[in-house]
């Protein structure tokens, strides 16, 4: 048993793809604000996520940043996330 344990924790270390923490994301803006962003609008480098989208929606999402940082990092774990920009 304790040969299964530590193959397992292996994996338990492999952290989320770009992809599927920009689609995460997506999903998280989507349910706060309704916006729908595209996973090309979302840029993300040393735990800064940058969305380029319109003015309107970038307006949004600021207001309730903390907000959406709150979620992401809740959901995706702190270390991925820094700030939005």
């Amino acid at each position: 048993m304790d040969n299964i344990s530590i193959y397992l924790q292996k994996f338990s270390k492999i952290g989320l793809g770009e992809r599927e923490l920009k689609e995460n994301i997506i999903l998280i803006i989507k349910n706060k604000l309704g916006f729908e962003l595209k996973r090309e609008d979302i840029k993300i480098k040393d735990g800064v996520i940058t969305i380029n989208t319109t003015p309107i929606t970038k307006n949004e999402i600021f207001i309730n940043k903390e907000a959406i940082l709150k979620e992401i990092q809740s959901k995706l774990g702190a270390e991925k996330t820094e700030n939005i920009k």
